[in-house]
């Protein structure tokens, strides 16, 4: 079946947006159906990627507007602020994926009030949405496994973090922590924000001794980097939202890598990150300084390992496909 999936924000890759739209595409590939990516812009464009090299292309929003009329649609993110027009117009024909709340507007909250058709990837995201009016049906976010080949040159390190440079990753407490162990650092890959630089990261001037720059956008990269290290590191923290998973942990655990999260993401223990079961935990630059110089026991790191693993068969396409096919009328 033709799935059309329209992503309305500027990034392509290395970010959770773009990512997720990718997973999407190829989940709906393993379970025989037929999807296309269509990035809404100002003029039609053939041949553009997504993350891991996906084919897609840039339509303007009358012609998007008439596939969706025309096919089971879903918009996979929509930067309001920069594209909210576009975003409203097409949410009148199909449901939007709504990431979090940092990112919506009063505008954006009565546009889902009028059309009830959100899906939203994290359960905290769904009450966030009900206190404003706004029903949402919670679908786990995709992912498929990597397949390929898992070996690389990369360097065995004790950790690594894989995430967008920015304020709400918090990659300033790595860095702060890598001035207290520098002989067991954690390495940090992705895209920078620069005003996070200016404000966070500049005060820690050793930070680039351990940024590795953005990593390479193909398929199963972060897993060959996650492979080699002891501990993979993602201190998210996010107001009234975390719990559930955001790709590079998904990845940790599919790469057989111990998670080491920000405790502020933990808000029930009863989701997806459980403390010292799919997760370890940290509040500050000391205690993962601590965690980065003892390391994890044998018995611990074969315990997160193994739930995390089992963690990833909510999100496998089997199990989440049929339900996107539900919140399109399919």
């Amino acid at each position: 079946m033709r799935i059309l999936l329209f992503s309305l924000i500027q990034e392509t890759w290395g970010i959770g947006a773009a990512t997720f739209t990718s997973y999407l595409y190829q989940s709906l590939k393993k379970e025989g159906h037929d999807p296309m990516i269509f990035k809404v812009g100002a003029k039609r464009r053939k041949n553009i990627t997504f993350a891991f090299g996906i084919p897609a292309m840039t339509i303007p929003l009358q012609e998007a507007q008439a596939l969706a009329s025309a096919h089971p649609s879903l918009i996979t993110y929509a930067n309001v602020k920069t594209r909210g027009p576009e975003a409203y117009s097409l949410m009148r024909s199909c449901p939007l994926v709504f990431h979090d709340h940092n990112e919506a507007t009063a505008n954006q909250l009565t546009a889902m009030r009028k059309h009830q058709r959100v899906i939203v990837i994290r359960k905290p995201m769904q009450k966030w949405l009900a206190e404003r009016g706004v029903k949402s049906t919670f679908i786990p976010h995709p992912y498929v496994p990597y397949e390929g080949d898992r070996e690389s040159n990369h360097p065995h390190v004790r950790a690594r973090s894989i995430a967008f440079l920015n304020f709400r990753k918090h990659q300033e407490i790595i860095a702060q922590a890598n001035v207290l162990v520098p002989d067991q650092p954690c390495l940090m890959h992705g895209k920078v924000n620069r005003m996070f630089v200016h404000f966070k990261l500049s005060k820690v001037p050793t930070w680039k001794d351990h940024y590795e720059g953005a990593f390479a956008d193909k398929p199963g990269e972060s897993i060959r980097l996650f492979a080699k290290c002891e501990l993979a590191v993602n201190l998210t923290k996010l107001k009234e939202d975390g719990d559930g998973t955001e790709y590079s942990m998904l990845e940790a655990w599919d790469a057989g890598v111990p998670l080491v999260v920000h405790r502020g993401w933990i808000l029930t223990g009863e989701d997806e990150i459980r403390e010292n079961q799919t997760a370890l935990a940290v509040d500050n630059a000391e205690e993962l300084a601590t965690l980065l110089l003892d390391g994890v026991s044998y018995g611990l790191r074969r315990r997160l390992v193994k739930n995390g693993k089992r963690q990833i068969k909510v999100h496998l396409p089997k199990t989440v496909v049929p339900q996107y096919l539900s919140a399109l009328g399919i």
